[in-house]
């Protein structure tokens, strides 16, 4: 009787040894739920010897992009977006022509349940396809436009304007601006919301 207790006193004590790191893991889990992503990043670098996470990003591009992305900016979708910024030239604006008007500058607007973009280069307006396959990735497909002749500076605009949307391999929407970039990640195109732009 006496080794039956002694054997099932060993078995208990060997088992507890096998709960306990386990127990204490799930404490460990436990803390960690509350800490976002980067956190638990930052934390596994500094056990594996790093000093702090890399702080490191390109002047511009799309993963700077990324790194500003704010909860408040405005939706992609079902946002007419004006252009102020193409190539890094501000939109043209030859004599008589008003940019407080929305329709003498580019913009651009989505149709997310069609998958469709419409908007208008300042003198013609446009309509056609996009792909979004999740992330950033955009891709727009042929876009018909009017044929509508006008000032040489607009003409120019409008022709830089369409190479810029065919060109345009991803989007991002950081802090209410609209940013188009190519496949190297350079910025094409910047717009702002129609009621914010100036």
């Amino acid at each position: 009787m006496a080794r039956i207790r002694a054997t099932t006193d060993r078995f208990f004590f060997q088992v507890a040894l096998c709960l306990i790191p386990l127990a204490l893991c799930g404490c460990a889990n436990a803390g960690n739920r509350g800490q976002s992503a980067a956190d638990r990043k930052y934390s596994r670098d500094n056990a594996s010897g790093s000093s702090a996470p890399d702080q490191s990003a390109p002047d511009q591009g799309l993963d700077q992009a990324r790194d500003q992305a704010a909860p408040s900016a405005a939706p992609m979708y079902d946002t007419t977006w004006l252009l102020v910024d193409l190539g890094g030239k501000p939109p043209a604006a030859p004599a008589g022509v008003d940019l407080r008007d929305p329709r003498s500058r580019p913009r651009l607007k989505f149709d997310a349940p069609a998958k469709r973009v419409s908007g208008g280069t300042g003198l013609n307006s446009f309509d056609g396809p996009y792909e979004s396959s999740g992330g950033d990735a955009l891709k727009f497909g042929v876009l018909a436009t009017t044929r509508r002749a006008g000032e040489p500076e607009m003409m120019t605009q409008e022709s830089a304007f369409l190479s810029a949307l065919d060109s345009t391999s991803a989007a991002r929407v950081t802090e209410s601006t609209l940013r188009l970039f190519d496949e190297a990640g350079r910025e094409l195109a910047r717009f702002e919301p129609l009621q914010s732009a100036p």
